[in-house]
């Protein structure tokens, strides 16, 4: 899917190829949240959306969240969540340039009027639904 992704915008496959898996990977991503806005499964109707990072803090707030507000559990509490931090010492490099995507799909979002799904510095404090 990501030949594709970049065949549409115009890159040869041949150039394609030559990309690292994580910049090909990341373009694709791209590409399909466009395409969810573009498409009308995101609307600019006040909805909001979260994309949450892989950060034990954020997803157990999150799961507490929605395990309180449905209220489908006596222990409010989740599992722990773990997390190597290891991607920023391994490949800081993938790291900003991931942080870069995200603010670009943020800017697409607010330009088509749909409140931003993602937030390069984390999601949103006042979201409620997850995809």
């Amino acid at each position: 899917m990501t030949l594709e992704a970049w065949e549409r915008d115009g890159v040869p496959r041949t150039e394609d190829a030559k990309k690292l898996y994580f910049t090909a990977y990341l373009h694709y991503w791209m590409r399909y949240h466009q395409a969810l806005a573009t498409g009308g499964l995101l609307r600019p109707n006040g909805q909001r959306l979260t994309v949450l990072t892989y950060d034990p803090e954020r997803l157990e707030g999150c799961v507490r969240g929605q395990l309180r507000r449905f209220g489908v559990a006596a222990d409010l509490e989740p599992e722990h969540f773990h997390a190597s931090g290891k991607a920023w010492e391994r490949h800081p490099d993938w790291v900003r340039e991931a942080g870069d995507g995200v603010s670009k799909v943020e800017k697409f979002l607010e330009h088509m009027g749909i409140q931003p799904l993602y937030s390069a510095s984390g999601p949103k404090a006042d979201t409620v639904s997850i995809i």
